[in-house]
This record gives structure tokens, C-alpha cells and sequence, in this order.
């Protein structure tokens, strides 16, 4: 099978023989042979209706991968037909089980062959949440020999697996929409269905040893009876040639017809770039010497975090951790003192949000509720402790999942944050966001809290570390305070953010003035956390790291100046050039009239020559557009007027992470 997507130059996506193609494989497990597949790849005798705006395949007896004679048949039709976008294409399947056997695996989508078409460097694969170059990281390791059915990247075993849904790493989620390309041409594909999907639902690609050509799927653990069908979801799949942010659209517009959100997201957490966080100490509830900071300290910290750019802060370990009813701790002050100094990081124009943990309970709390505590839901950690996270002979942290149906905790949880609202601390972070099925569940009493929250400040913040679940969890975060978005490296969500106004994700920074400026680039919320040398999290002030200040400082200033871009813009990323520029991290935003396009130099001192194309993206009635250029610190260093066509520029010197700005005025 070979797939051609029209463009200036026929680019050939996908290249596969009858035997090695596919778009449907279902997992048939038999008494003689379980590995056994049943696939259009093995098939015969297949029937192709076509009509004017579509095309069904159908098998009436799919083939098997070994020959046996097997009871009963399967059968399969799968239609493409074209979409009212007059861009995409709407692939659905249906699949007959008409055995005497379940079927419990589909694969559909499944693409095989695909080729590197921009090249196996920059053929990416991109999803909400992150970018990879699949070429490149599937290729097999020599160095060591691992046992092939386990050894990722290794000989026999090129996959990898992105699980979306609840309870998955944080580098595997969203994956609701993916692309498979460059920034010249590519394809984005999603499923249109929106609410908690199917938490087996993954998607996996592997990379042939023998031709180096990817397979990409969706892999459906589902169960099919005997005697029952399974429809697929629509799945929309769009040719592009100006990257991924012309591809995404269609995800847009499905998205925005499904966008019901109660809480408009806070003035101040649209316009900034980004939080602090505090940890007022470092873990042990009863022990004055584990106090870093005090209440009366937090007006200092939003001083010094409003100077460079940060207008919220949310506090750790300020109360004692999973108990109930939450609590100040004494020996960082009194509860009075809390509530003043809150009051007065609103007067200096920082927010303050307290940090809550309360969906799992130590004793006694815990045994309070009837729950039992383990050790391997414990969170006992401290410096001092060896080895720091939860060693054999510590169990202070010991904890239990409460069960969210409980009334008697939703109750008591529910009092705790109204006692704190009434006394002016109207906003959350939850830790561990992550709903029940069984209702009343998490959802239910985030509903309860950011009603009352609401009630006495309309500017109320609530925010969670998210379990992902985006189609529910947007309704009630404003903000993610997630571990490992951007461990080991950046993880690139520009997707994400170009669709979903909320919750905006974090990124966590502690010492590093280059993701301070990929986020300002990208518009992800950072979350700034500088530790002392050998000391916990968020535990120094940001001054002592003079590049994140510094960066910090130019940032806020280049945001305000052109925040209109950040707020109102459809951000495109890379997707404004028409070639790829190395070591140079370039993220646009479009506006009805204007295009902001922000460069950051990722290499030495040098001039970076770029090519891109503005008209394709902003309408000009000329065909020109007038061209202002900026430094890293927002000074108008050019400006000029550009003929109809694509723009070739050549930046100013840059040296490492300095930054420049265009900005593309139509005409």
C-alpha cells in the first residue's frame, strides 16, 4: 500500500508491500497458537465500494497470520471519507466478531511504512505534550545485549508505548492528538470523542530493523464477544505543509464545541508567566528546626518574586501533611500571622495559594476514616533521613488512598478549606488531582470548594497536580503543579497550550536561565522553585541565582510588552519557517493583523539566517508587511518593509540564549 499526499512535490509518507502494510490487526488468541493475528495484511478476496465522497474496505473473513482452521469468521470494513473541512480525511471501522471467541486487542489506526520524509533528524512525532524524533530514538543500541522482549530500543524490540488517560507518567500523557512530520509537510491525526476515555487506549510506534520504516497505531484493549460489534471513534486525519499548527485545526474546532468550562481562568494567572514556590520547611511537623522560612517572611518572597515577573506563590508544608482537619504549624507563627501576611502579598500584587494534601491520610487521620496505612503508599521523606525517601526504619508518612465516596471526608475536607476561605485564603493547589469513579468523587468537591471560593473572590485560584484526564480536569484547574514535565529535558507542549486555555501546565525550574526562556517563548507557566546548594526544593531565594534573575527580569519585561501576543494569540511555534533552523528554539504567535516571532539562539555567538512565510499565516492587503526587530531586552534595533513572498533574515549577534523578536505588521 502507498499512501501519496498531494504538495509541490508528491511527498511519498508512506511506502509499504501488501505484506507489510496494514490499517487494521486484531489479537485472536487460539488454543494452538496465542500470538496469533488477524490483519488486513493477511487477507484476501477484499471488497472496495466506492462512492462519491468515500471509500469502504471491507473484509468478510479477515486473514490469520498462521494457517488454521479457526471457527467461525471475523469480518471488518473500514471507510475513509472526506471530511467537511474539505482538508481532512474521517477514517471509522467496524469490526464483526462472528466466532465463537472474544476478540481482546484492536489495532486501528495502523499505520505501517512510514517514511522519514524531512529526514530522520527532523521527522517528528509530536503529540500535546512532548515532541520525538522516532527515526532517531527507535534506532536499536548495540552496546549492550538485554533480554529482547524487554529491552526497549533494543534488537527485536523497536517500540515504544504513549498511554493517555489517568494514572500514567507524566511524559506519556495527552495524547488525544498527535503529528507525524516536520514544519514543510506532515500529517496530524485525533480521535473525535471528548469526556474520560478508555484508560487501555494507547498509541505505539516501532521502527523495522529490516527497512528503518515506522509503524505508528493505536492500540484498542477492549473485548469483542461473540456474536458482538465494535465501532471505532471518527478518527481525523489531516494532511499539512506548514507544520503541525495548521494540522492541529480541526482539534481546535472540535475542541471549542466541547469547551464547557463554570470558572473563567484569574486575571492574573492569564497574564503572567509563571509562579513561585516556598517550602516553609522541610517536612517534619513537630520539629521548630525544620522551619526555612516563617509566615511573617512570605511579604519578603513576594516582593522579591513580583521584581521578577511572578504574581503568584504557593506555599509547601506550611500545615502538617496528610491529616485532618488541616492546620497551621506553630512554630512557623501563628494562624493570624498567616492570614496578614497573605494580605499583604495581595497589596504587593503576588497571590498567595496554599499547598493541600489531603486524598491520602496518615495516622491518625487515617484510622479516624477506617483506612489502613502502608509502606508502599508512604511519603516519608526528609535531608537527614538515608536513604532521603522513605528508608526502611521511618514511617511518620505512612498513608492510605481515602475513598472519595466517603461522606465523613468529604465533609471534613470540605470544612477545612471553607474555615481557611472565610479567613481570606481563598486559593488551593490539590495534591494528587486524580477522580474516582464512584460519584460523589474528587470532581464533586472541587466543585464544592471553588463555588465558596468563588463566592468571596471571584479571582479565586485552584489549581492541582493534574492526573491529565483533560477532558474532566480542565473544568476545575486553573494551573498544574506537576512533578517531571520537563525532566530529564524541556518537554515541548506548545500543542497543548495553542488549544487549551486551561490548565495551563508547569514547567519546574530551579536553576536554569534557558527554560525560564523557553517557557516565556513557548507560554508555559513556569513554576520557580531555586533550591540552596545541598538543600530541598524551592528552599532559597532567587537572587542567589543571578542568570535565573536575570532572565526572569528580561522576560517579565519582554511579556508585558507584547502580551497581547500571549493572551489573545494563536500560538504556532516553529510552524512560521519554511526551513529548519538549528540550534535555534523559535516559537510564533498570530494575531488578525500580526505575526510575533521569538528566536532563541541554542548554540555560540553567531548571526542565525532564517527563512519564513507570514502571509501564509496573516492576511496583507499588499502582500508586505513592515518588519520591526528586537533585542533580547525589548529595544527596537531595525525596522523595514518586505516584499510579497517568503521573509529571509539574517539575525542580529546573538550570543548563547540571547533572544530576538520579529514582529510582521500587515500592510
Amino acid at each position: 500500500m502507498r499512501l501519496l499526499i498531494a504538495g509541490p512535490n508528491k511527498t511519498i509518507y508512506l511506502d509499504a508491500s501488501p505484506r507489510q502494510s496494514s490499517i487494521i490487526d486484531l489479537a485472536y488468541p487460539v488454543k494452538q497458537f496465542e500470538p496469533l493475528r488477524l490483519a488486513s495484511r493477511f487477507s484476501e478476496n477484499v471488497k472496495i465500494e466506492r462512492l462519491e465522497e468515500s471509500v469502504t474496505i471491507s473484509w468478510e473473513n479477515l486473514g490469520a497470520s498462521r494457517k488454521f482452521d479457526l471457527p467461525g469468521q471475523i469480518s471488518a470494513s473500514v471507510r475513509f471519507r472526506a471530511a467537511p473541512d474539505d482538508k481532512s480525511i474521517i477514517m471509522t471501522c467496524i469490526i464483526k466478531n462472528k466466532s465463537d471467541k472474544s476478540i481482546p486487542q484492536v489495532l486501528f489506526p495502523d499505520f505501517m511504512g512510514l517514511l522519514p520524509f524531512d529526514g530522520e533528524a527532523n521527522t517528528m512525532f509530536r503529540t500535546a505534550a512532548f515532541e520525538v524524533a522516532p527515526f532517531n530514538i527507535l534506532k536499536p543500541v548495540d552496546e549492550t545485549v538485554p533480554f529482547y522482549a524487554t529491552g526497549l530500543l533494543h534488537k527485536g524490540n523497536g517500540w515504544v508505548e504513549y498511554k493517555s488517560g489517568k494514572y500514567r507518567s507524566f511524559s506519556q500523557k495527552l495524547v488525544d492528538w498527535l503529528d507525524f512530520g516536520g514544519i514543510n509537510r506532515g500529517f496530524s491525526l485525533f480521535a473525535k470523542r471528548w469526556g474520560p476515555e478508555d484508560p487501555h487506549a494507547s498509541i505505539m510506534l516501532h521502527r523495522s530493523e529490516t527497512d528503518g520504516k515506522i509503524r505508528l497505531l493505536f492500540a484498542h484493549s477492549i473485548t469483542i464477544a461473540p456474536g458482538e460489534e465494535w465501532h471505532s471513534d471518527e478518527y481525523w486525519l489531516t494532511p499539512h505543509q506548514h507544520g503541525w499548527a495548521e494540522g492541529i485545526e480541526p482539534f481546535r474546532t472540535w475542541v471549542k464545541k466541547n469547551w464547557t468550562r463554570k470558572y473563567p481562568l484569574p486575571e492574573h494567572i492569564k497574564k503572567g508567566m509563571g509562579f513561585r514556590t516556598v517550602w516553609m520547611a522541610k517536612g517534619v511537623t513537630n520539629d521548630s528546626l525544620d522551619a526555612i522560612f516563617h509566615y511573617d517572611d512570605l511579604p519578603r518572597l513576594a516582593k522579591e518574586s513580583k521584581e521578577h515577573g511572578l504574581n503568584e506563590m504557593v506555599i509547601w508544608f506550611w500545615c502538617p501533611y496528610l491529616q485532618l482537619p488541616v492546620q497551621t504549624l506553630d512554630y512557623l507563627g501563628t494562624e493570624q500571622e498567616l492570614i496578614d501576611a497573605a494580605a499583604e502579598c495581595k497589596r504587593l500584587g503576588v497571590n498567595l495559594n496554599l499547598f493541600i494534601s489531603v486524598l491520602y491520610l496518615a495516622d491518625p487521620t487515617a484510622s479516624r476514616y477506617g483506612l489502613t496505612t502502608t509502606k508502599e503508599a508512604s511519603w516519608t521523606y526528609h535531608p537527614e533521613l538515608i536513604p532521603i525517601f522513605n528508608p526502611p526504619y521511618a514511617s511518620w508518612n505512612r498513608s492510605a488512598l481515602a475513598v472519595q465516596s466517603d461522606p465523613k471526608w468529604q465533609n471534613d475536607v470540605l470544612a477545612s478549606f471553607k474555615k481557611f476561605i472565610d479567613l481570606g485564603l481563598t486559593s488551593f493547589v490539590w495534591d494528587v488531582f486524580s477522580a474516582a469513579p464512584t460519584k460523589p468523587n474528587l470532581y464533586d468537591l472541587a466543585e464544592a470548594i471553588r463555588d465558596t471560593a468563588f463566592a468571596h473572590d471571584p479571582q479565586a485560584v485552584f489549581a492541582g497536580e493534574g492526573g491529565c484526564d483533560i477532558g474532566e480536569d480542565y473544568k476545575y484547574l486553573d494551573y498544574t503543579w506537576n512533578w517531571n514535565w520537563n525532566w530529564p529535558t524541556y518537554n515541548d507542549f506548545r500543542a497543548f497550550t495553542s488549544v487549551f486555555s486551561t490548565p495551563r501546565l508547569n514547567v519546574n525550574i530551579d536553576n536554569s536561565a534557558k527554560v525560564v526562556k523557553y517557557c516565556f517563548a513557548d507560554n508555559a507557566y513556569m513554576n520557580i522553585m531555586p533550591s540552596t546548594p545541598d538543600g530541598i526544593n524551592a528552599s532559597d531565594m532567587i537572587v542567589n541565582h543571578p542568570e535565573v534573575s536575570q532572565a526572569l527580569r528580561q522576560c517579565a519585561k519582554l511579556r508585558q510588552q507584547f502580551l497581547p501576543y500571549f493572551e489573545d494569540g494563536k500560538l504556532i511555534g516553529n510552524c512560521i519557517l519554511t526551513s529548519n533552523c538549528d540550534s535555534t528554539h523559535v516559537s510564533a504567535y498570530v494575531l488578525p493583523d500580526r505575526v510575533l516571532v521569538i528566536m532563541i539562539n541554542d548554540a555560540d555567538e553567531r548571526h542565525i539566517k532564517f527563512s519564513c512565510d507570514p502571509a501564509y499565516w496573516v492576511h496583507s492587503e499588499t502582500g508586505k508587511f513592515k518588519v520591526n526587530v528586537f533585542n533580547s531586552d525589548g529595544v527596537l534595533v531595525d525596522s523595514n518593509k518586505n516584499a510579497p513572498g517568503e521573509w529571509h533574515g539574517t539575525t542580529i549577534l546573538l550570543k548563547h540564549l540571547d533572544m530576538t523578536l520579529y514582529e510582521f505588521l500587515a500592510e
